[in-house]
């Protein structure tokens, strides 16, 4: 009777120490955020990524079709339910982050999918598709 209660006791113990442990993984898991500005530039596979804000781009002006050829869709990142693109530009080797609404260089940003970005420019939809390694 006494060795019942002692597996018993061991029972209830483990199963307690479980449910704390996945109570504090899930509390940590879902509590940190990570700000956008703290990622690892080398995140990528590139020596040096300078990550271009569209609000801030100095050089902004508007494309025409030729010069959305010259980009190219690198990555993809999830913050807060939101699908961020990052794109890389070929010429300068500059980086920008697009989510979806975003106007870039004239040409807003439609959808945000794993291989591919849809953008419309001049009322037409372009593609920007994924680096293949």
């Amino acid at each position: 009777m006494i060795e019942n209660i002692k597996e018993y006791y061991f029972f209830v113990f483990s199963i307690i120490l479980t449910l704390l442990l996945s109570l504090i993984g899930f509390f940590y898991a879902f509590s940190k955020s990570v700000p956008l500005n703290t990622i690892s530039r080398n995140i990528f596979y590139e020596d040096v990524v300078t990550m271009i804000n569209l609000n801030n781009d100095k050089n902004k002006k508007m494309l025409n079709e030729d010069d959305i050829s010259h980009f190219l869709l690198v990555g993809l990142m999830s913050f807060n339910s939101k699908s961020i693109a990052v794109v890389k530009d070929k010429r300068s080797s500059k980086y920008y982050q697009l989510v979806v609404g975003d106007k870039f260089y004239g040409a807003k940003v439609i959808t945000v999918r794993k291989n591919k970005i849809t953008i419309k420019f001049n009322n037409k939809i372009i593609e920007i598709n994924k680096k293949s390694r």
